[in-house]
């Protein structure tokens, strides 16, 4: 196909997806951002007021959001005739890194769970690679009808919070995958969290619709289980837990019922070629000044003398040294 004409199109069907259009048409009389009156102390005209007040205001900003949409769309629909003769290249994977808006307004508030967690979102220069089949996996995981749950197993240092980041740069554009468009990808601080907390925190991510909790070191917290155990069958809540392969066979496997709800997906350590490529990334990241020779030395070097950590950890290690 003609390179112009597939930029084209890829950037008409962001246009469609930036405003969040399909969602916000879907909701578009639906409260803003699904307030609901639920104080002990609203009386019923109270809570009948409430709705419909939160209603107009989400009516007119879904609306105003969703004329910006078309106007961009129909401005990208008249400007395929300077596609078609300036080939143009833009590619899918650039504008996935863009953050679509206007999805809150069709989600639920986490009051609870913003005080207990942090959103994860890699920066929009970062890439993965060697983590294709992963992220099939994952994605094949999420988007489950039920038990759309993810355990990644892999040793410290192999990638696993680089791709939870990842997932979240996902979740913030609208051409993912639907397992986790639109959707907040959230690290939950379980560490020092009271029962109360936690049982709130869940709730409202269940009950806000759009969240994907992370659960890093899901091993250390057996004693959670038993709660974390109702909201892995919940149908608007997916958990991304991560453990390493000593903690899977000793602590995991001793929970049959609660792995059961995983997909489970291994992750080993980068190869030479994918660890030179992750190095040359974070470089340009961090706007790091250095040779690709040099790089190639700090992998194959890496590779011979430290031995007790996973690539990619220990040769990113040694660029920031």
């Amino acid at each position: 196909m003609h390179p112009g004409i597939t930029s084209w199109k890829n950037l008409l069907n962001y246009a469609y997806n930036a405003f969040s259009t399909p969602l916000l048409l879907r909701t578009l009389f639906a409260p803003w951002q699904m307030d609901r009156a639920e104080g002990a102390n609203f009386s019923f005209i109270e809570k009948v007021a409430f709705a419909v007040v939160s209603r107009l205001i989400g009516f007119v900003a879904r609306v105003i959001l969703i004329i910006l949409g078309l106007w961009f769309t129909f401005l990208v629909l008249l400007s395929f005739p300077i596609f078609l003769l300036v080939p143009f290249k833009i590619s899918e994977e650039s504008l996935i890194r863009s953050d679509s808006f206007g999805a809150s307004l069709s989600y639920g508030n986490t009051y609870v769970l913003n005080k207990h967690s942090r959103d994860l979102c890699s920066p929009a220069a970062k890439k993965i690679y060697g983590k294709d089949k992963a992220l099939r996996m994952i994605e094949r995981g999420l988007s489950k009808d039920t038990n759309h749950n993810v355990l990644l197993v892999g040793e410290t240092g192999v990638g696993k919070s680089s791709l939870c980041e990842y997932l979240g740069r996902l979740g913030r554009s609208g051409l993912s995958f639907p397992g986790i468009r639109h959707h907040r990808v959230v690290e939950l601080e379980i560490e020092g969290i009271t029962l109360e907390d936690l049982d709130a925190a869940l709730h409202q991510a269940e009950k806000a619709g759009n969240v994907i909790l992370v659960i890093k070191n899901i091993h250390g917290y057996e004693s959670a289980y038993q709660r974390i155990l109702p909201y892995l069958t919940r149908p608007h809540l997916g958990i991304i837990a991560t453990t390493d392969y000593a903690n899977y066979d000793q602590v995991l496997k001793n929970h049959p019922e609660f792995l059961s709800k995983f997909e489970k997906v291994d992750l080993l350590p980068s190869g030479p070629e994918d660890t030179l490529a992750i190095l040359k990334n974070t470089a340009e990241i961090t706007h790091t000044r250095i040779q690709s020779d040099a790089l190639a030395e700090i992998v194959r070097l890496s590779e011979r003398f430290i031995g007790n950590q996973p690539e990619p950890m220990k040769s990113i290690a040694v660029l920031e040294e």
